[in-house]
């Protein structure tokens, strides 16, 4: 007996930055009512829904959809909540074929690989009370999950804290770029084992997290101190055509960073340079 579905329209913005339209998306329906889609034109909207799944990320060419659990209202895919499962589906749009996984885990869908086979989610840890993340890959296939490591496949130490801001994909849409404020005593974001502080006592700093789907690994790129200690809504994120540069922006002190990323050939493999914080330029 085939799954219940509905039907959704989907409007995505492409690593080139020409907008696909998908329409009459079938879903499969996760134990509670099919949802409306309601994105906007502006391609950082995010999908609101009553009940049901929800649609978390669209692969590059459109043909792959991930869908996940319904969020809590006040909730983001950065801070979910806890739970101690998570049910993804993907869809491939060519074929019409729904995998749906229930996962032991706190996650959150982020990217395709390149081929559609492996689903990147940000991994909410402990999953009762998150406080921290990591980046995992999902095998679609067989719904084993792994840790990304770094560029050089070593283990990634740090497990990350903080609120992503906004997200932009290199020109070739091999690497996925979000920025992220690292905010203690705040939001929820407390240290295991102490108390939260007074919410007028806020320690920021902000980093580019970069995920490479195509040879699978993961960094963070701190940005200089003192950056992004304004309002959260005050940062902004882009790059250039050629993919080389990464502009960071933040409007409340009137500075940039610029992130420059090096050959990824032998040891220079996911290696960025940081500038100094210079003014806006105009």
């Amino acid at each position: 007996m085939p799954e219940p579905m509905s039907a959704i329209a989907l409007e995505s913005l492409n690593p080139s930055r020409r907008r696909f339209l998908v329409a009459t998306v079938a879903l499969p329906v996760i134990g509670a009512a099919p949802f409306v889609l309601d994105r906007s034109r502006d391609s950082s909207a995010v999908p609101t829904a009553p009940a049901g799944p929800e649609i978390r990320v669209a692969s590059n060419d459109g043909r792959y959809l991930a869908f996940g659990d319904p969020l809590p209202d006040g909730a983001s895919i950065y801070a979910p909540g806890g739970r101690t499962e998570s049910t993804i589906a993907v869809r491939d749009q060519l074929t019409g074929a729904i995998r749906t996984m229930t996962l032991d885990r706190n996650l959150e869908p982020e990217a395709f690989s390149p081929d559609g086979q492996t689903l990147f989610a940000i991994d909410h840890r402990p999953a009762e009370a998150p406080v921290a993340y990591r980046v995992s890959t999902i095998d679609l296939e067989t719904a084993t999950i792994t840790e990304t490591l770094g560029p050089l496949k070593t283990e990634l130490v740090e497990e990350m804290r903080g609120s992503g801001r906004q997200q932009v994909w290199s020109p070739r849409g091999d690497q996925l770029y979000t920025l992220y404020v690292r905010q203690f005593h705040d939001h929820g974001h407390v240290e295991p084992g102490e108390e939260a502080h007074d919410h007028s006592v806020i320690q920021t700093a902000a980093f580019v997290h970069v995920l490479d789907v195509a040879t699978d690994w993961a960094l963070c790129v701190d940005l200089p101190e003192g950056f992004g200690m304004g309002p959260s809504d005050t940062t902004a994120i882009m790059i250039d055509e050629t993919g080389t540069t990464i502009t960071v922006v933040d409007h409340a002190r009137g500075s940039m960073v610029e992130v420059t990323r090096l050959a990824d050939t032998g040891t220079d493999v996911g290696q960025f340079m940081v500038s100094n914080l210079m003014p806006i330029s105009e």
